[in-house]
């Protein structure tokens, strides 16, 4: 088939709709910032990643994805460590911030999300519920580095990103998170970044639905994850 064939049978360009407004902003302030971003996937498969080079110009910033749904994938791919994996599983913060520093260094990004969880039916094998889903947001020293040097306010961000995540939040949607599962999202996190090694964002979510549902709330608070982190770093 001819390039002009293939140009002619391209697929559409994304949609007005939240999603696609939410990739065409991270594409374009990552491209204006010179950011380049990667996406560890297993819950969301890739959906991540083809949400955001759906929008015309994708390619200047974003370098790629990995789609790793099995353990020893995760391991191959993203270089997370098999012992953690046969010992905590894959759906945990651990996971998360291990599986964003592969994806980082895998596509010599600035910035990755990753994503893991369950979408269901039914809990998993190692009985964590439907709905639980991890992320978390690696970043390369040279976003750091324009990360801390913005004065006060990068100042601010590094004493976050040294105590931990600068943002660990568990979210419900029909009620607030209890204590108990504000205390048990914050350790896991601690356990995971408390070393200032670049992770500035964990997150848990409980999100309601069946599987066609979580998987699509998760790469919609992927996608906001990636944005915020995305303005962290350059201030805006």
């Amino acid at each position: 088939m001819s390039p002009s064939a293939l140009a002619v049978t391209a697929g559409p360009e994304p949609d007005g709709g939240a999603r696609g407004r939410a990739a065409r902003e991270i594409v374009e302030a990552a491209a204006a910032a010179g950011l380049m971003l990667a996406t560890a996937e297993s819950l969301t498969a890739g959906a991540v990643v083809a949400a955001l080079v759906d929008v015309p110009g994708a390619s200047r910033c974003v370098a790629g994805g990995a789609a790793c749904y099995t353990y020893a994938a995760k391991t191959a791919v993203l270089g997370v460590d098999a012992d953690l994996l046969a010992r905590e599983g894959a759906v945990n913060a651990t996971t998360a911030v291990a599986m964003a520093r592969g994806a980082l260094a895998a596509y010599d990004a600035d910035l990755a999300v990753s994503t893991t969880g369950v979408a269901g039916p039914g809990p998993d094998e190692r009985g964590v519920p439907a709905g639980t889903v991890h992320l978390a947001v690696a970043a390369s020293p040279r976003a750091l580095m324009r990360l801390h040097g913005r004065g006060a306010a990068g100042r601010a961000a590094e004493t976050a990103v040294e105590n931990g995540a600068d943002r660990v939040v568990a979210d419900r949607a029909d009620q607030p998170a209890s204590d108990d599962t504000d205390r048990a999202v914050g350790n896991a996190a601690d356990r995971s970044v408390g070393d200032g090694d670049g992770i500035l964002a964990v997150r848990e979510l409980r999100l309601p639905g069946n599987r066609p549902a979580v998987r699509a709330a998760s790469v919609d608070a992927a996608l906001d994850l990636l944005g915020t982190a995305i303005a962290q770093v350059t201030g805006s």
